[in-house]
């Protein structure tokens, strides 16, 4: 998370704030702040060279009176102990609005990706698969994608999983590659329901979203999947996108398959030639746009940032 707001205690404070709304005794409300357990583990992996690392991994969860814990891992330098709490616990509820019957868990591990090989990733996830073992399973704790990580990392927690407790248990997981038993429409679905989400929004407030300005924060699997949906089904205008590199933009509109094929390849938006002008993302954040599509990291908008908004 960025910024220095402690993730935990601010959804500590979240339900405080909520359980004056509601009859809830204090017994109760102190059992709905902490999560049930945490897996705090050192992973030592061999990297291509030979020499060892260790990499500090986490997973969280928080409470499966609902159901099997469920929530992603992620794979980023600044992941801690209290981020991966404090996501277990929003998923609890999350699962609970929407009425679906599962708990709340979230894991990840302090790593930047892009430093290492795909055969070391590859071992360092399988080591962390190895120590998750005995706390998931598909009527236990269910991970799923979440920021740098997708098919490619789920296939191999399934295929770890399996071979050590010698079973086929395709549900161990989510977000995993179709000929592994995934989902049809998986790793399209978080950008599909922003989209969706922005299509709502436009009819309550009576607005036609085509020709709309649109600027997307984070050029990831849900943010470049959102602004795809977002201009070939709304017909809105995607001005400017960003990753951690920058932001680019386009008074009349970025090709946003372009600019995803361009970043697959350089590993950042930034460069992109159908561009007009390059932004920081703090520039992206305060555009004058229709709507502002936040898909990275949380507190990216924090309460001073939050007057300069300018999307309507």
């Amino acid at each position: 998370m960025s910024g220095d707001v402690n993730p935990f205690e601010s959804l500590q404070e979240q339900i405080d704030d909520a359980a004056e709304y509601i009859d809830v005794g204090t017994d109760v409300l102190e059992r709905l702040k902490r999560p049930e357990r945490v897996l705090e583990t050192n992973l030592t992996v061999e990297l291509d060279d030979g020499s060892l690392e260790v990499f500090r991994a986490y997973r969280s969860q928080f409470n499966g009176d609902r159901g099997p814990y469920k929530g992603g891992v992620r794979y980023h330098p600044g992941v801690t102990r209290d981020e991966v709490k404090a996501l277990s616990g929003w998923m609890v509820y999350k699962c609970a609005v929407v009425d679906i019957p599962y708990g709340g868990g979230k894991g990840g591990i302090e790593i930047d990706p892009i430093d290492y090989s795909d055969a070391e990733l590859e071992r360092i996830t399988r080591s962390f698969a190895t120590e998750l073992r005995p706390l998931v399973g598909a009527d236990r704790d269910i991970p799923a994608p979440d920021v740098n990580t997708g098919q490619r990392e789920m296939n191999w927690i399934k295929d770890t999983y399996e071979t050590l407790e010698g079973t086929t248990e395709p549900g161990v997981v989510t977000g995993k590659a179709i000929d592994s038993g995934g989902s049809c429409g998986r790793v399209e679905a978080t950008g599909r329901s922003t989209m969706l989400t922005a299509r709502e929004a436009f009819d309550y407030l009576g607005e036609d979203p085509a020709g709309a300005t649109v600027a997307v924060q984070g050029y990831g699997n849900a943010g470049s999947v959102a602004a795809k949906f977002i201009e070939s089904e709304l017909g809105a205008d995607v001005v400017a996108v960003s990753d951690s590199s920058g932001a680019v933009y386009h008074p009349d509109g970025l090709d946003t398959r372009a600019v995803k094929q361009y970043k697959n390849e350089t590993g950042a938006v930034t460069g992109y030639d159908g561009a007009t002008e390059e932004l920081t993302n703090e520039e992206l954040l305060t555009m004058d746009v229709d709507l502002l599509v936040p898909a990275a990291l949380e507190n990216a908008i924090d309460a001073d940032l939050a007057r300069d908004v300018g999307a309507d």
